[in-house]
């Protein structure tokens, strides 16, 4: 692989990772490597060059230093281009990152002697009423808030229905997203691998309803009501869209989006290993 121009995405507020953004610029300023850096830690470094959407046209590599969170941030920032992203792990979890700071000039060394594997991770393609919100990594959260109301919620797949309800609301998660929101609400683990997606209803009043695991390339529909109150759509706990209450109702339509993610790893049973570090006893 040849790298010629890199994009950097940090966790703000910590100073380890700017000590390590800084280390990551010098040694590709050294190779003569362009680097860009998000709008945040470039006003906050002080570095002029930032990643814009047309400096998106010329990425070989993005680096992404921090948690899982700012490899969502990486992922929604690029949005229909396909970038290979190395993920520097510093923060808490960590199910997304693959390496350690101290691991970095080695794995760049595997990525161009193209020793690596390019690890392909499905996004949700959403639209609201026709409008297009942003692509999601791990996850669609529906419900109201603050107030805790029950959402009167229908369910089509591929245009056939599949059941109505009421629950606090409703997730769509990806394979990705089933280590993170959706696990905590109940849902089950799937693979990288697995070609799904998981529909989670949250507290549903039926005590029939259950999570499902569905083809990948299904399309679903969620025709909802709005119960005197505004509902938000919530994407990869990081962008939040409200459907006004005076809506009444709104569809959502949700579909695989054309724009998946690529992590690169250097460890075929890297997912093994996480969920083995994170709940093996």
């Amino acid at each position: 692989m040849i790298i010629e121009n890199v994009g950097i995405f940090a966790k703000p507020g910590y100073r380890s990772i700017d000590i390590t953004v800084k280390s990551i610029l010098d040694y590709f300023q050294s190779k003569n490597v362009n680097v860009f850096l998000d709008d945040k830690t470039a006003k906050r470094l002080g570095i002029k060059y930032q990643i814009t959407p047309q400096v998106l046209e010329i990425l070989d590599l993005i680096i992404t230093v921090g948690g899982d969170g700012t490899v969502l941030y990486a992922a929604r920032s690029i949005r229909d281009k396909i970038i290979p992203i190395l993920t520097i792990n510093m923060g808490s979890m960590g199910f997304i990152t693959e390496i350690f700071p101290e691991d970095f000039k080695k794995a760049i060394e595997h990525i161009l002697n193209n020793n690596f594997i390019l690890e392909e991770r499905s996004r949700l393609d959403i639209q609201v009423n026709n409008l297009q919100i942003p692509y999601a990594l791990n996850e669609l959260l529906i419900k109201t808030c603050p107030e805790s109301k029950l959402i009167p919620i229908k369910i089509f797949l591929d245009g056939v229905f599949l059941e109505k309800f009421k629950a606090d609301g409703v997730m769509i998660a990806t394979p990705t997203g089933s280590t993170a929101h959706a696990l905590s609400a109940g849902g089950p683990i799937l693979f990288p691998s697995i070609k799904g997606f998981l529909i989670l209803p949250l507290n549903p009043i039926e005590l029939e309803m259950r999570p499902i695991v569905i083809d990948d390339n299904v399309n679903i529909l969620l025709d909802i009501e709005t119960p005197n109150t505004d509902i938000y759509l919530i994407v990869d706990g990081q962008f939040v869209f409200k459907i006004p209450k005076e809506r009444k109702s709104a569809e959502i339509i949700v579909r695989k989006s054309k724009w998946p993610i690529q992590i690169i790893r250097f460890d075929r049973k890297h997912f093994i290993k996480k969920i083995s570090e994170k709940f093996g006893k």
